[in-house]
């Protein structure tokens, strides 16, 4: 594990841990992990950043560049200086080239993304419009049904309407006529006997 102590020591091999060469079985990770003190660790972060940050990185290749440019009418560089160049020039040229790659990658992947996303849209809506032609299918169907009991109601109640109007028709008839006028006395002086000299036994089978 990093520590402030050999830090600088991994760094030497770009912090792979192939210089101590220790193989840690899951369970020594797992306790390794869980004895980290993290106030220690934000000391390391500091320090890390002085020495490997962005930083210290510009501020390096500004004094060669400026070292460059102010040695530029030398006849001929030494061989380390040469060679110093040519890393800085291959540096150079392998970060661009790795943040190309890596941004292919991202862009790339955000558009497969992107298309996934568009296609389960596209996908949803298809799905909503379907459920919304059966909506409007059954909703037809159930308003043709309520236009159909509505209209089996209109005509049960112009059947009724009739029915009503003969018997009213019938009732008239009946009203108007001798016998029922003759039935409607009788029924008149049946309430008078039978009130005063209480005789209803004589009228049981009238």
């Amino acid at each position: 594990m990093v520590d402030v102590n050999n830090m600088l020591h991994i760094a030497t091999h770009n912090f792979s841990g192939r210089k101590y060469s220790i193989k840690y079985s899951p369970e020594q990770l797992v306790s390794l992990i869980r004895n980290i003190n993290t106030h220690d660790y934000s000391h390391i972060r500091e320090k890390a950043i002085k020495l490997f940050g962005n930083q210290r990185a510009t501020d390096e290749l500004e004094t060669v560049y400026s070292m460059t440019i102010q040695n530029r009418n030398r006849t001929k560089s030494s061989y380390q200086e040469v060679t110093i160049s040519k890393h800085i020039c291959h540096v150079i040229t392998e970060t661009h080239n790795y943040t190309m790659h890596v941004s292919k990658i991202n862009i790339e992947n955000n558009e497969k993304t992107n298309l996934r996303l568009i296609g389960d849209m596209q996908e949803i809506i298809a799905n909503l419009r379907c459920e919304l032609e059966d909506t409007k299918k059954r909703l037809r169907t159930e308003i043709n049904d309520l236009y159909g009991q509505l209209s089996d109601i209109r005509k049960l109640k112009e059947e009724m309407d009739k029915k009503n109007f003969s018997l009213s028709e019938d009732l008239k008839r009946i009203q108007s006529s001798k016998t029922y006028w003759l039935w409607q006395k009788l029924n008149s002086q049946k309430k008078l006997i039978k009130k005063y000299f209480n005789l209803s036994h004589l009228f049981k089978n009238i």
